[in-house]
């Protein structure tokens, strides 16, 4: 019998925040919004055996080429690295179709690439779909997924395929500046001091209170459709000359823009969004060379202050950039831990300034022109700034939420915007605001909607129940969570679950993602944990203890029941006693079936005193009765 030839393994490293939460998306979305299609066009005599070859070496420089993504069977999920590695190459040949019928069939074309999927646990993890159109005219489709690349990465791998291509057709000597080491990477990492990072982020979200959010009651976007605008050479140029003046970027102006259109749209004013950046700017070295999935979202505040003029606002927002920028490799998990909000999530739309080195190439006798590679969200509302000449805007909304009447009104105040300051540099906030258009249609968003559930007191049946029902009710945020609710109906996403999954594991209960998809209920997850073979001591069930409120800092209010035997009637005290005081009450045996009732009040404090120590085994210890 033949014995399998084993892979060499050039390396193993962790899966970081962004990736993670990528993976859990993948594995619990019908539509994994993080596959991705790069295309480009190829004009010119190309020859295809040396883009193959030049794909090869491209493969030999970049490690995330030859990585693949495993989380079966293992503790936490990992990212591989091999050797050696190929790319699938697709060859069409669509000469015989008219110009319309090559748009439809490279849509299809995609569509079908994205029905297929990756299988991250396989290599190749990229596929490429080389497309002749007409004579020394081709249509250039890279499958690929963005967990294991961003979009800076991206483009720097096809700069460097066609680098390739150049030496190799043309016989020059090639010389690319070196990669650092993904290992070297983690590594100056772990050394960075996060307490500066933890100033800034709280500093900026100071009395900071609920947010306002398009889909406050669910997590989870329906269908995604996309709108589009162009502006005119003309206002393009305009809001170069705008930026210029005012002396702050581009995307900083755009930003701004963003900020007051949500701000008229849902007439609020303090303002906080997701903003994509590289994660790339620290002073690694060589860290622009270095590709993988390195982007990551970052939370922008920014207040519409009629008392200031529209200079000083916009410097304000410039100042506030600058200093982001050196704690853009902090994690969102990170940053919501510190600050202090009642809402899990700060934000629920992204912007996105793609500012990615994507300049036409000359290769041989060939050119490579424009180059996209696609936009991936989870959110309800997506805005994307292409900053060519003209300025490409892109707005991605959910359709359960934004009407296509609303997203004409978005996408149309930017140019209106535009012209306001372009006329009048010399303008208060105030003046702007009032001359922005005002919506004449009715707002369709769940914001404002609430959900009437009734305050179920949850009892858990054991300590692992008790553990899982306090770390949801936490990262969460909601005290009224009971044992069968759907982690992903009541707020949970993909962001979140890594919280969930890094808070079990510092009580020692081991989960990984899988796991979570698969039990998405504490009650289910608890009786597979429970139920499954570990090293560790089996927890001792809870008979008696039922968890009211388990939020909370301070030493826990236990509250024993009455003459009837039930507790009920604490329920109310939850809402009047300290909101950081956990609040938990004590039932006796002759409620619950199954369970042998006590000889006598001896008996029962004994048990009373067990799980009362099983949840707080310092003290001190708060203990009241009623009856």
């Amino acid at each position: 019998m033949n014995k399998e030839k084993k892979v060499k393994i050039e390396a193993i490293y962790p899966l970081n925040t962004m990736q993670n939460a990528l993976l859990f998306h993948h594995l619990t979305e019908k539509d994994d919004r993080g596959f991705l299609n790069v295309e480009c066009i190829i004009e010119g005599s190309l020859d295809i055996d040396l883009l193959k070859k030049s794909w090869d070496l491209a493969i030999e420089r970049h490690p995330v080429l030859r990585t693949s993504v495993h989380w079966e069977n293992i503790k936490n999920p990992i990212q591989v690295i091999i050797p050696i590695s190929k790319v699938n190459f697709n060859i069409l040949d669509w000469t015989n179709f008219t110009t319309t019928e090559h748009k439809k069939k490279l849509n299809e074309l995609k569509v079908i690439n994205k029905k297929n999927s990756i299988d991250f646990q396989k290599n190749p993890l990229s596929k490429i779909s080389l497309i002749k159109v007409k004579p020394n005219y081709y249509y250039f489709v890279w499958s690929c997924h963005h967990l294991l690349l961003d979009g800076w990465s991206s483009s720097i791998i096809l700069k460097d395929v066609f680098e390739f291509y150049d030496s190799l057709i043309t016989g020059k000597k090639l010389e690319l500046e070196s990669i650092p080491s993904y290992k070297s990477y983690l590594n100056w990492q772990k050394k960075i001091d996060t307490n500066a990072a933890k100033e800034f982020w709280r500093n900026t979200f100071k009395d900071y209170k609920q947010p306002f959010l398009f889909n406050k009651n669910q997590h989870k976007t329906k269908k995604l459709v996309q709108n589009n605008i162009k502006l005119s050479e003309e206002t393009s140029i305009k809001v170069q000359e705008i930026a210029k003046a005012y002396r702050i970027t581009l995307n900083t102006l755009f930003q701004a823009l963003w900020a007051l259109i949500i701000s008229k749209y849902l007439n609020h004013y303090d303002i906080t969004y997701g903003n994509t950046v590289s994660g790339r700017s620290g002073d690694f070295p060589n860290i622009e060379n270095i590709t993988g999935m390195f982007s990551n979202v970052i939370p922008v505040r920014i207040k519409i202050d009629f008392n200031l003029s529209v200079k000083d606002w916009l410097k304000n927002i410039q100042s506030q950039q600058i200093e982001a920028r050196k704690f853009e490799h902090i994690t969102i998990n990170e940053i919501t831990e510190w600050i202090e909000t009642s809402s899990n999530r700060i934000f629920d739309s992204l912007f996105i300034f793609e500012n990615f080195p994507w300049d036409d190439i000359r290769a041989g006798n060939i050119k490579i022109h424009s180059s996209k590679s696609g936009i991936t969200t989870i959110y309800p509302l997506t805005l994307t700034i292409k900053p060519s000449v003209p300025i490409d805007i892109n707005l991605i909304s959910d359709e359960s939420i934004f009407s296509l009447e609303a997203n004409h009104w978005i996408l149309n105040r930017f140019e209106e915007i535009i012209n306001i300051l372009g006329s009048k540099k010399d303008i208060s906030i105030e003046t702007l605001y009032e001359n922005i258009t005002s919506i004449n249609f009715k707002i369709r968003t769940q914001a404002s909607e609430i959900i009437n559930k009734t305050n179920v007191i949850a009892k858990p049946k054991n300590k692992t129940e008790f553990e899982l029902l306090k770390i949801w009710k936490s990262i969460l945020k909601n005290n009224n969570i009971g044992l069968t609710d759907n982690f992903f109906e009541i707020g949970g996403n993909s962001i979140l679950s890594l919280q969930i999954i890094s808070k079990a594991r510092e009580l020692g209960i081991a989960i990984s993602p899988n796991e979570l998809f698969e039990n998405q209920t504490i009650r289910e997850l608890a009786d597979f944990i429970e139920n499954r073979e570990t090293k560790t001591t089996k927890i001792n069930n809870f008979n008696h203890l039922v968890d009211v409120k388990s939020l909370g800092k301070l030493a826990p209010l236990f509250c024993i029941h009455g003459g009837g035997s039930h507790f009920f009637y604490y329920n109310a005290l939850s809402t009047y006693i300290n909101p950081d005081r956990p609040l938990y009450a004590l039932q006796a045996s002759e409620v619950e079936d199954n369970i042998i009732l006590h000889e006598s009040i001896i008996h029962m404090a004994n048990d009373f005193v067990k799980e009362i120590k099983a949840v707080s085994p310092k003290g001190p210890y708060h203990i009241m009765g009623y009856c």
